[in-house]
């Protein structure tokens, strides 16, 4: 293949590793996460399946204390609580939930009829005439019962006595975001992977003070000096000036003078997967790295991922299940499922749609096994996006899109959440651009637009109006400019030999057209990296919600490194250190809907902190001497995550 043939499906391919999908056949045979309809002559019921990553009596306990039912019940957005909870878990006992979501008022309440624990509940469920539920008022009776498996627990929960499709639909959808929910609450590290992975973690004491650090909080406030972090059971307990903060005598304590705690990074593109031999042979497939990316990302610091779309999908959820499980290493995962594409792109790796009801279809499979977001391709149809991203919102997910048929202010339009890699992919500007079609001229298109025009200051206050967020991505478009920066020694030893000359031969093949006349394009795109830069800080200063992410995939941009690069490139960028963390951390948890539990260092919040030598905050480059990474309060050595991993990525 011709040089300049190459570099075009180099450019256009830059995207998969950002959206891979493979679609797999809907089976017939009920599996944990899936949910079924029994739908006969006299009722409309329904019946889930879920697998958790807790012994049964604790999975039990989730539904009969209601404090934790508080955590788990209560939807996300815009809701609070009218009263406490009040559960007696014992049959004829009463429940009552009470709760604004949306300013609309529910009072769902009922009745256990059988308790037996920790093996079943049985209990009447009832919304009360005014509730904005569809089908209701009306009664149904819910089951739910709890098997042992090991370390694990199987719940089917069926719910009986539906007045119609429609208010089935809705309690499916609601008790699944429940089920996403509890996962949260029951994400502890159990002890038995302490011991499993001890000689990977440097402090697991229950209770550990962290003294004398410089803290960067993700706020975007000015770093402050000399702090104290005290954790206890997995959450910061207390932050503030050293020697202010109380510690508890039978804490361990840890002295980081010279060292800055920040938050836990959160990758908001952050695939499980490597595309080997990709640019170099006719060789064009990705697949997951099960074991080498999860530690990856931990030990650079990133404490939580969306996947933002993959090949293998079902590896993406087993992998989650694993880490949660205690039996992996990695971040606490987020699952998006595989891309929602149309006819155009040449790989049979990606599923092709026949149509809107395909796409709408692929979202409800997905969105039942697990997939908590959606990605739409470079080659759908308006028509079919409409119909992924309505069905996603009618389960309570998100969509986001690396689009090139769609323009951005189109998939604002049509409702999306979020668009990936920002101005570079936006085709609305390319000369050529028709409707539902990808150009030729597909990247880089506003490289000769003024940020500060209309047509740019246009499309930022479209995005922010429909409150659409948008992810940074330059460290992978970097390796696309001149002279793109070597890959650190660190990166080369987790790369397998056969990626570190695939690596090599790219630098042989970048050199090679600085001097045989195909400069001019990477003099082109080492300007639309420029002009990416001035847009993301444009869109921030019109309110807009910048994401970050790596989209590590390929040759020497990885798990976790990249991350780390992004940084630094938001940095030069002109945001100061404190704001690109903040776009790293927390603006990424107020996307996913954690920030309460995390995103940024306060007290109450779960304890994922890393732990860097040097002031970050003074030279960005520090962010790259990781030592200590807290997760959930454990604290894992960076370098001997990284060392685990030697030879690793593009094998395991």
């Amino acid at each position: 293949m011709r040089l300049q043939e190459w570099e075009l499906l180099r450019m256009k391919w830059l995207s998969i590793p950002v959206a891979a999908c493979a679609i797999s056949s809907f089976a017939a045979a009920p599996l944990f996460g899936r949910s079924a309809v029994q739908n006969d002559s006299t009722e409309i019921s329904l019946r889930i399946e879920r697998n958790f990553a807790a012994p049964r009596e604790k999975v039990f306990g989730l539904w009969t204390d209601s404090r934790t039912v508080a955590k788990w019940f209560l939807p996300p957005d815009q809701a609070h609580w009218t009263e406490p909870p009040t559960f007696e878990a014992r049959p004829g006992g009463r429940f009552s939930l009470r709760l604004v979501s949306k300013e609309e008022f529910y009072d769902l309440h009922g009745t256990f009829r059988e308790v037996r624990a920790p093996e079943k509940l049985v209990l009447t469920w009832q919304w009360d005439k005014d509730s904005p539920l569809a089908g209701s008022p009306g009664d149904t009776e819910v089951s739910i019962e709890f098997l042992a498996r090991g370390a694990r627990t199987d719940v089917v929960l069926t719910q009986f006595g539906f007045r119609n499709e429609e208010s089935r639909g809705q309690y499916e959808r609601g008790w699944n975001r429940c089920f996403r929910e509890m996962d949260k609450v029951l994400a502890e590290v159990p002890a038995e992977s302490i011991a499993r992975w001890k000689e990977l973690i440097r402090v697991s004491s229950p209770g550990v003070a962290l003294e004398h650090a410089t803290v960067i909080d993700g706020t975007g406030a000015p770093a402050k000096q000399d702090q104290t972090i005290v954790i206890a059971g997995g959450r910061i307990a207390a932050l503030g000036p050293s020697g202010s903060v109380d510690i508890p005598a039978s804490v361990e304590r840890v002295n980081l003078a010279g060292h800055t705690a920040l938050p836990g990074l959160v990758g908001m593109h952050d695939h499980l997967f490597y595309v080997s031999n990709f640019f170099h042979t006719d060789d064009l497939l990705a697949h997951d790295m099960p074991f080498s990316y999860p530690r990856l990302y931990l030990a650079n610091g990133v404490t939580t991922i969306r996947t933002t779309a993959s090949f293998e999908p079902y590896a993406d959820l087993e992998i989650k299940r694993k880490v949660d499980a205690g039996t992996l290493i990695g971040p606490k995962i987020h699952v998006t499922s595989l891309c929602i594409e149309g006819e155009g792109y040449p790989l049979t790796q990606l599923h092709v749609l026949t149509g809107p009801e395909d796409a709408r279809r692929t979202v409800e499979y997905w969105a039942r096994e697990g997939a908590t977001s959606f990605k739409l391709y470079t080659d759908v149809t308006r028509v079919e996006a409409k119909a992924a991203i309505d069905e996603a919102h009618r389960w309570g997910l998100t969509v986001t899109g690396h689009l090139c048929s769609i323009g951005f202010r189109e998939a604002a339009e049509l409702g999306i959440d979020n668009v990936e890699h920002g101005l570079w992919v936006d085709t609305e500007f390319a000369s050529d651009k028709q409707p539902d079609v990808c150009p030729a001229d597909y990247n880089a298109s506003a490289v000769d637009l003024d940020v500060n025009g209309d047509a740019i200051q246009s499309l930022i206050k479209t995005l922010v109006d429909h409150h659409v967020a948008v992810t940074s991505t330059m460290a992978a478009w970097e390796q696309f400019v001149s002279s793109p920066p070597a890959a650190i020694q660190q990166v080369l030893d987790v790369l397998s030999e056969n990626d570190r000359k695939v690596y090599e031969a790219g630098l042989l093949l970048d050199r090679k057209k600085m001097t045989d006349g195909s400069s001019r394009e990477k003099e082109r795109l080492t300007r639309m990296l420029k002009k990416e830069m001035e847009f993301e800080r444009a869109f921030v200063r019109a309110g807009g919600l910048l994401l970050a992410g790596s989209d590590g995939v390929f040759e020497a941009v990885i798990a976790g490194f990249a991350d780390q690069r992004e940084l630094e490139l938001l940095v030069q960028a002109g945001f100061t250190p404190e704001q690109a963390i903040q776009i790293a951390s927390l603006n990424g948890a107020q996307f996913l809907k954690e920030a309460s539990r995390i995103g940024s260092l306060e007290v109450g919040k779960q304890a994922d902190i890393m732990i860097v030598k040097g002031q970050p905050a003074k030279n960005i480059r520090d962010i790259e001497n990781v030592e200590l990474v807290f997760k959930d309060g454990i604290g894992y050595d960076s370098k001997k995550l990284i060392a685990s991993a030697k030879g690793q990525v593009g094998i395991h």
